[in-house]
This record gives C-alpha cells, structure tokens and sequence, in this order.
C-alpha cells in the first residue's frame, strides 16, 4: 500500500505528538486504508473510539524516515527536510524513532548496550568505557544512578583491571567510583 502525503503527515503528527485522538481526528477517506493497511487500530474507550499506532505505523517511520516525499508545499518540504535530517541524526547514533520519543530506562538502556558490546552473551568482559561511549545521549549521573541500581540488584558485577597495563585513559575516565575503588569492567549476570 502507497501513503499519500497526507496520511504520511497524519502518521507523522501521531507518532511525534503521543496522542491517541478520537477517530473524528482523521477523515475517512483517509483513516480508512491507515486502518485496513495496519497503521492504525480503533480502541473503544467509554463511547468513543480512539485510534492507536500500531507496530506498522512504527516500522514505516523507522524504514521510510528519510524516502517520504512530501514536497507537494512549502510547509512539508519543510517537513521533509527535517525529518531527513532526524533520521540522519538516529542513524548516526544507531538510534529509532522510539529510542527518542518513548526511551528506555537507562538500565535497560544499558543492559541493550551490553549485550550488544559482548555479542548477545551473559557473563562477559565489557569495558564501562565501551558502554559510555555506545550511550553518549546518558549523562554521567544518570548512568551511574542506572549502574548503581543494577548492581544493587545483583544483575551486574563489577570488577576493577588490576592489571596498570590494561588501563586506558578512556578506562580511568570513565570508571565508576564504587567505595572509593575505580570499577573498570562489567559482567551482565542475566
């Protein structure tokens, strides 16, 4: 199925502004293949429908981000362009739609940057300099508030390098003070 500019725009606004309107939001002509192509789905609340994004509405901001061809004015060449610089941005930083506008908790933030670090495995050596690096868009002290309550709750371990050769200046910038021991390393327990 083909979008026309307009239902391009009506995804766009839904999926930036997180609103679920009521279907009176979207004219038929228009909500009726958002609907039958799996854009969009009807949840009756009380008397009124409302209409939700669904997985596909996602995945089409995700694919088709930078393809959407607008350009029928000034105002959505504008569009346009923005949004291809945004998707731009989210590529740069292996980042989604939904990493920017419904973030992850910074623990699961970090657990996702673990395991992408030690290719999907438990219980493997990654630098925290590593993790900081794949997370630039967590400040210091949100990431170690996230650090600290996994290790609080046994899903990660900590160790320091004891070896002086092992540590780079990245290593010591970016270690986490634990009881006044610089931690180098971390472990995901499960």
């Amino acid at each position: 199925m083909t979008l026309s500019a307009t239902q391009k725009l009506i995804l766009i606004e839904l999926i930036f502004s997180g609103e679920e309107p009521t279907m009176g939001f979207i004219k038929p002509v228009d909500r009726t293949p958002l609907l039958k192509g799996g854009y969009i789905e009807l949840e009756k609340r009380g008397r009124t429908q409302h209409i939700l994004l669904t997985d596909r509405a996602w995945a089409w901001a995700r694919d088709d981000l930078r393809q959407l061809e607008l350009k029928k004015n000034k105002a959505e060449r504008t569009v346009d362009l923005i949004l291809r610089k945004l998707g731009a941005y989210l590529d740069d930083r292996q980042l989604t739609l939904v990493d920017l506008l419904k973030p992850r908790p910074p623990s699961e933030q970090i657990r996702r940057a673990y395991l992408a670090a030690s290719g999907g495995a438990l219980k493997t050596r990654v630098r925290l300099s590593d993790l900081r690096s794949a997370l630039p868009q967590l400040e210091r002290k949100v990431f170690d508030r996230a650090l600290m309550e996994l290790f609080e709750t046994q899903q990660i371990s900590l160790f320091p390098l004891d070896n002086p050769r092992e540590i780079r200046s990245s290593d010591e910038r970016d270690a986490f003070n634990l009881s006044g021991i610089k931690q180098h390393v971390v472990y995901l327990e499960a």
